[in-house]
């Protein structure tokens, strides 16, 4: 079974949502954040959603190519991950593929 992340949509890139959060310096605290680009799978093929970088409280992130569940994006269908940002406000990068 896929892990579930709960990150709300982002309207923008991951690259877009990593720089806003760096450049906020008022957004310092040590908190590690998790942030994902998925494609979807199935009935789903086709559709590519960014999740905004959200404090951590699943556990390790998932790597690029993992499959996830996304609930704000619905229940029941997968993802695969394609870029990932983990880390703290301030030093966010983004891995690709």
């Amino acid at each position: 079974m896929a892990r579930n992340w709960s990150n709300s949509t982002y309207p923008g890139t991951l690259d877009e949502a990593v720089a806003e959060i760096n450049a906020d310096r008022h957004n310092r605290r040590y908190m590690q954040l998790i942030g994902l680009t998925v494609e979807g799978r199935g009935s789903r093929a086709g559709e590519r959603h960014t999740l905004a970088p959200a404090h951590n409280y699943v556990g390790l992130a998932p790597r690029v190519g993992e499959t996830v569940e996304c609930s704000a994006l619905g229940l029941g269908s997968e993802w695969t991950v394609v870029e990932v940002t983990e880390g703290y406000p301030g030093s966010l990068t983004v891995e690709r593929a």
